[in-house]
């Protein structure tokens, strides 16, 4: 609408209609509300405004009421008021002014405000046909209505008479003329009483795409847009709830949205749609709105790979190039790829999309490293059976093992998504370090140990599955004060657990005696008290000697043999019957099939492999102590007579350190000693004893 400036010196009249509508809020009450309209000197305005129910008869309306507050119009104006209706609907000519001459006068007369600013006009007895327009005008001076006066009417239009629309002065439909006369300044309220309003429910939307049985239409990564345009007549809704399904006259309700466009997820290919959208104002929401329907693409064939048989050969990095190029990369939805069903043990739902790679192992591990969507992998032999798994958002440089050099692998990739997402990925070869040559000590300082795996699953019988576990690091014996050093911990409590930590391999080839030691305790979770381990409770000490391919217990704790909640060394293992082989070790922790109540922490630190004894439980000298174990520089030592004599041993027997302190209470300096685990020998008196003892 053109706006009328005071810089062309036309003259603005509003008007409102105040028909003491009941607007319709959010919580379903209502208010009553004045509904402004804007009329202009010199040529017609319409304002969108409809009354609640049709006009049946003069009962609808009962009086009408001119509010002239602020106006020029005094008590000595006498004018009239014509109401009836007519079936014309241009008012903008002079011609049409005539029709007044066939309405109904409902008063004629000197306006009386009586002290206010309204006059009420009581139109009770006027009958209405419920077919024409309904049709209100003012003759300002009782003159005689003619279009050569400033005066001005106000009809109600349209086919279910609800509409209102104003007119002022008939004869100067031109903007640019603007008329003279008394009401050129008035801006009167002119009130229908007896009627509620409100905004209209509005129509149904208009132009839906994709439109009526639509075919092909293109599905994007999953995905298609609905547009529609807004209904061209009637109130404007304010917002439009979408209904959605696959089966015609039986849709759901996905939500409503304020725009005219939606994004629709999770649509299949050659399926047939079926849709509607019901817009909705403050007035209620469209009825009988029309279903809309469409037909979508058919899918593109699946890639080659889609499946186990046409797996696509692949080639890993070398081993040592760190894999930080994503070299392999594949979309799982837009491009065809399904799901095949072959669910991984990292996940306890279906995997998702996949694709299939091959590969000729050259060596005897992966690492793996995902890029974009982090999806998870599998590693089957050819037949198709798992060998490992990393689930869905598997860690940066996993290690992927358990087949030999030169077997036949099938490399499964998911996306646990059903959505078209691009997926990305690098394997590199991995080459175990050479086996390790006792003597040797991972004090869990860094979790959980140079070359140390872990994996969350698995039966003894079965090996270890998955990547990751429930121990972890902590302070031995869960002592805050952290006197008792690091360690590592797995929480036994839920029936489920069966976790693994994994040594790197052993060359026990260079004695004919070997020995393993470890320090042991059993806490409360999270505490530092004595707790009891549960009824089937289990933590073994494995070894294998096939890299993996089975796993025999060496030693192993319960309820019967628990540890306290202290630090305390494990019976020395002798696996002397192991000498010459490449061995691995595990420490494999269960909470058993039984949910026991116990909540227990158990603790492991000091893992040793050595060529010859530690075993000191004999040795030991009644009123003598040494701390702090582990020590990083000074080891104090009390005794309760002179300790005449102090050597400290390496673990292949070589002296490292020699005194004779010849007093009960002294101190030695370690700091210039290797990290590592020695044994300390010492003469109080002519008592002997031998203690175990770790340099950080």
């Amino acid at each position: 609408m053109k706006k009328i400036t005071l810089l062309l010196y036309l003259f603005l009249t509003v008007i409102t209609l105040d028909l003491n509508a009941q607007v319709a809020i959010g919580s379903g009450s209502t208010t009553n509300a004045a509904v402004p309209v804007e009329a202009y000197y010199g040529y017609s305005y319409s304002q969108s405004i409809f009354l609640q129910t049709e006009i049946a008869g003069a009962g609808d309306i009962t009086e009408l009421t001119f509010d002239f507050a602020g106006s020029s119009i005094s008590n000595s104006n006498d004018w009239t008021i014509y109401i009836g209706h007519t079936t014309k609907t241009d008012f903008t000519s002079t011609v049409d002014w005539v029709d007044v001459t066939t309405l109904t006068q409902v008063h004629s007369g000197i306006v009386s405000l009586n002290g206010s600013s309204q006059v009420v006009v009581d139109i009770t007895d006027f009958t209405y046909n419920n077919s024409d327009n309904l049709v209100i005008a003012v003759d300002e001076n009782a003159s005689g209505y003619n279009g050569a006066s400033d005066d001005f009417l106000c009809f109600i239009t349209g086919s279910d008479n609800r509409s209102i629309t104003y007119y002022n002065d008939g004869t100067n439909p031109d903007p640019s003329a603007p008329p003279t006369g008394n009401l050129r300044n008035v801006a009167p309220n002119i009130i229908l009483g007896g009627i509620t309003t409100s905004l209209m429910a509005p129509l149904c939307a208009e132009n839906p795409t994709p439109n009526i049985a639509a075919t092909g239409v293109v599905v994007t990564g999953g995905a298609v847009t609905l547009a529609w345009d807004a209904p061209s007549t009637g109130d404007a809704p304010t917002s439009y709830e979408i209904f959605w399904g696959t089966t015609s006259g039986n849709l759901n309700s996905i939500g409503a949205i304020a725009d005219t466009t939606a994004n629709i997820n999770n649509v299949d290919f050659a399926t047939e749609y079926f849709w509607s959208i019901v817009p909705s104002n403050a007035g209620g929401s469209a009825t009988g709105c029309a279903e809309w329907s469409f037909i979508t693409e058919d899918a593109p064939p699946p890639p080659a790979n889609d499946t186990l048989a046409g797996a696509t050969p692949i080639v890993p990095s070398v081993a040592g190039t760190g894999c930080s190029t994503f070299t392999f990369a594949n979309s799982t939805g837009g491009d065809g790829t399904t799901d095949s069903g072959l669910d991984g043990t990292c996940n306890t739902t279906d995997t998702g999309l996949d694709r299939f790679y091959s590969w000729t192992a050259t060596s005897i591990g992966l690492i793996w490293k995902d890029g974009a969507s982090n999806p998870g992998i599998v590693i089957r032999d050819a037949s198709g059976t798992e060998i490992t798994c990393a689930g869905t958002y598997a860690g940066e440089d996993t290690l992927l093992e358990g087949w030999a050099i030169n077997d036949d692998l099938i490399i499964q990739v998911y996306d646990y998504s059903t959505a078209d997402q691009e997926v990305t990925f690098c394997l590199e070869e991995y080459i175990p370090p050479a086996p390790i040559e006792p003597p040797y000590l991972n004090d869990f300082s860094t979790f959980p140990g140079t070359d140390w795996s872990q994996a969350g699953s698995g039966q003894i019988v079965d090996g270890p599955s998955g990547t990751s576990s429930d121990w972890v690091a902590t302070n031995f014996a869960n002592d805050a004060a952290h006197a008792n050093g690091s360690g590592a911990k797995m929480n036994l409590y839920s029936n489920v657990d069966q976790e693994w930590l994994i040594s790197p391999e052993f060359d026990l080839s260079g004695s004919a005696t070997f020995f393993l030691n470890l320090d042991v305790a059993v806490t409360g979770w999270n505490t530092s008290g004595a707790s009891a381990m549960g009824s089937d409770d289990e933590v073994h000490v494995l070894i294998s000697i096939d890299s993996g391919g089975s796993w025999t217990s060496v030693t192993s704790f319960d309820a019967s043999n628990q540890p306290g909640n202290t630090r305390e060394a494990a019976s020395e293992v002798d696996i002397s019957a192991y000498a010459g082989e490449i061995a691995r070790f595990a420490i494999w922790a269960t909470d058993g099939s039984t949910d026991d109540a116990e909540d227990i922490d158990f603790h492991v630190d000091n893992f040793q492999v050595t060529a010859s004894g530690l075993s000191v439980e004999d040795n030991v000298i009644q009123g003598f102590s040494l701390y702090p174990n582990p020590v990083n520089d000074r080891l104090h030592l009390n005794a309760l007579d002179n300790i005449e004599e102090l050597s400290v041993y390496n673990l292949l027997g070589q002296e490292v350190l020699r005194t004779q302190p010849k007093v009960s209470n002294t101190e030695v300096d370690m700091s210039n000693l290797p990290t590592g685990m020695y044994v300390v020998k010492v003469k109080v008196g002519e008592q002997l004893g031998s203690y175990r003892i770790v340099k950080k």
